[in-house]
């Protein structure tokens, strides 16, 4: 019961989020591209932290796994840095 009244108040925050972003996309047309970026963004963060969890893997495994550093990897999960293209490459292709 409570992991569904969870899941039920973050998909009404999502839902007003998406709102809220949407209105301002249309008062602020040229908000358009940064929320992109942002989204992507985002998207990315959410990706390598579900792989390395998967992995069962600290940043520091997923780092020597993906050859990087660990710093790039919590910079990334935490969206303070783009991640290059190699690497989201090898982020996407992952398996297991």
């Amino acid at each position: 019961m409570y992991t569904n009244t969870i899941i039920g108040d973050r998909k009404i925050v999502m839902s007003k989020i998406k709102n809220f972003i949407k209105q301002d996309i249309e008062t602020n047309p040229s908000l358009k591209e940064e929320y992109k970026q942002i989204s992507t963004s985002l998207d990315l963060a959410i990706l390598l932290r579900q792989k390395r969890d998967k992995l069962g893997m600290t940043r520091k495994e997923f780092a020597e796994y993906l050859e990087v550093s660990e710093s790039m990897i919590k910079n990334i999960e935490a969206e303070t840095i783009k991640a290059p293209a190699n690497l989201i490459s090898k982020i996407v292709n992952i398996t297991k």
